[in-house]
C-alpha cells in the first residue's frame, strides 16, 4: 500500500463510506433523491496538509494525554510547569500510532505507580524526538510528590514535668502537699493587676529531685504583655526566661511550609489530693478558709505557641516596653493560641492551626507549651484568714504530662 492511500485510509470524511459495503446496503432511497455515489478523496488536497492536520491532531491528543498524567498523579503544584507539546516532532511514526504503543501501557494503574507514570509513560515512548528538551525537575517532582510538597506529621510528641523529693527528706515532711508543685499568686514587680504562675513544660519529661519547699513553678517572675494587633488578647510571660520545645520545620529545600496542625492533645494531671476530697477527675485548687483549707474546682490555660528569635521585632505580635531583657514575648513568633484544661485527664481533638507568615523567613521553630491560670479563676483562688485578711489560694500538682500529635503543611 502507498503512503498516500495510507494516509486517505486514517481520514474519515462525512458521508464517505465504503464503495463496496454501500453496493451491498439494502437501505431504502427516498424517491427523487440522486443515487448515492462513493466519493473518492479530492486529488487538490496535497499530501503536505493533510500530514500537517494530523500533526495537528496529534499535538492535541498528546496535550491531552500529558493533562490526564498530571491529574492521575495528583500534581496540583506544577500546574505552569506543563509540557509543551511543540518540543516534540510529531510524526506518523510516534508516540500515538495504534500500531507503536497501546494506551494500556500509561493508564494502567495496577502496572504504573503514580509516583514514576509520567516517567515510564516517556521511557515507553523511547521514539519521541528531542527528549531531552524536556525538564527534568518535573521528573525529581512527581517522584518526590509524597516527600517534598506533602505534609510532614509527628505523633505521640510528648511535654511534662515531674517532681520528686530527695528521699533524705522524705521523713522530715508529713503534709498531703509535699510532693506537689503550686501555681499561685506571683511576686510580680507590677502591683497594680494580679498575676499568678505560668511556666513552660519541657520536651519529654523532665523530673525535678529537689526539696519539698522548693518550688520552682513560682521562682520566676511574671508579666502581661498586650497583643499590638488585638488588643484584647494580654499574655502572662515569664521574664529573664527563655522557652523550650520541639523543634518544627518551617521550609525544606523545595519548599516552604504555610501552616502547624496540632491535633490529638492529652494530658494526665496528679494532686496530691486524699480519698475524702478527691472528686471525680475534676482539677482542684486548694483556697484559705479561715483555719482550714478548702478544695475548689478549677480550671488552667494550656498554650501552643511557636518560638524562635529574629532580628525583626516588628513582626512579633506581643510587647511590654518595660522589658528589655530576654522574655518569651520577645521570640513568641504567633498570637499565643490556649485551650481550656479542668480535669486531671482528658482530651482534646478538635485542631488547633497556626498559618505560618511569609515574611518569618526561618528554617524552624520551637514548639513550646505553656501553663497558666485564666483571668476568670482569679476569684475562685481568694480566700480568707480567721482575722478576714485576704489570701489566695492555689493550684498544686505533682506530674503535669501532655502528649500531641502535629502536622505541617
Amino acid at each position: 500500500m502507498s503512503n498516500n492511500s495510507f494516509v486517505y485510509n486514517q481520514i474519515k470524511y462525512s458521508g464517505i463510506g465504503n464503495r463496496g459495503n454501500n453496493r451491498r446496503s439494502n437501505s431504502p432511497q427516498r424517491r427523487g433523491a440522486s443515487p448515492i455515489r462513493n466519493i473518492s478523496p479530492p486529488r487538490a488536497v496535497s499530501p503536505k496538509l493533510l500530514n500537517q492536520h494530523r500533526q495537528e491532531s496529534n499535538e492535541d491528543d498528546f496535550q491531552k494525554k500529558i493533562d490526564e498524567l498530571y491529574k492521575f498523579a495528583n500534581i496540583n503544584n506544577l500546574e505552569n510547569n506543563r509540557i509543551d507539546p511543540s518540543v516534540f516532532s510529531v510524526s506518523e511514526n510516534n508516540v500515538f500510532s495504534s500500531n507503536k504503543v497501546s494506551e494500556n501501557n500509561v493508564f494502567s494503574s495496577n502496572k504504573v505507580s503514580e509516583n514514576n507514570v509520567l516517567e515510564n509513560y516517556i521511557k515507553n515512548n523511547s521514539k519521541i524526538n528531542n527528549l531531552e528538551k524536556i525538564d527534568s525537575s518535573i521528573f525529581s517532582k512527581i517522584k518526590n510528590q509524597n516527600i517534598d510538597s506533602g505534609s510532614r506529621t509527628k505523633e505521640n510528641i510528648v511535654y511534662g514535668i515531674k517532681k520528686t523529693i530527695l528521699s533524705d527528706f522524705n521523713s522530715l515532711y508529713t503534709s498531703s502537699n509535699s510532693n506537689d508543685f503550686k501555681i499561685g499568686i506571683n511576686k510580680n514587680i507590677n502591683q497594680n493587676r494580679t498575676i499568678y504562675d505560668c511556666f513552660y513544660l519541657f520536651p519529654n519529661i523532665s523530673e525535678i529531685n529537689t526539696k519539698n519547699e522548693t518550688n520552682i513553678i513560682n521562682e520566676k517572675k511574671v508579666d502581661y504583655f498586650e497583643n499590638k494587633i488585638e488588643h484584647y488578647d494580654i499574655q502572662y510571660f515569664p521574664i529573664d526566661f527563655i522557652p523550650c520545645g520541639i523543634n518544627i520545620p518551617m521550609k525544606t529545600s523545595e519548599i516552604k511550609y504555610g501552616k502547624l496542625v496540632i491535633k490529638n492533645i492529652f494530658w494526665n494531671i496528679f494532686q496530691s489530693i486524699n480519698v475524702d476530697n478527691y472528686r471525680d477527675n475534676e482539677l482542684l485548687c486548694t483556697v484559705p478558709e479561715k483555719n482550714d483549707y478548702i478544695y475548689k474546682k478549677i480550671q488552667l490555660y494550656l498554650h501552643f505557641e511557636l518560638h524562635s528569635q529574629i532580628t525583626n521585632s516588628k513582626l512579633l505580635p506581643y510587647k511590654n516596653d518595660k522589658h528589655k531583657n530576654p522574655t518569651p514575648a520577645n521570640s513568641c513568633l504567633y498570637k499565643s493560641i490556649p485551650i481550656e484544661i479542668g480535669t486531671l485527664n482528658g482530651s482534646y481533638f478538635n485542631s488547633i492551626e497556626i498559618n505560618l507568615s511569609k515574611d518569618i523567613d526561618i528554617s524552624c521553630a520551637l514548639l513550646c507549651l505553656k501553663v497558666s491560670v485564666p483571668d476568670c479563676c482569679s476569684e475562685i483562688l481568694k480566700g480568707f484568714d480567721k482575722y478576714s485578711k485576704l489570701y489566695h489560694g492555689f493550684i498544686p500538682f505533682s506530674q503535669f504530662i501532655v502528649s500531641l500529635d502535629y502536622e505541617i503543611v
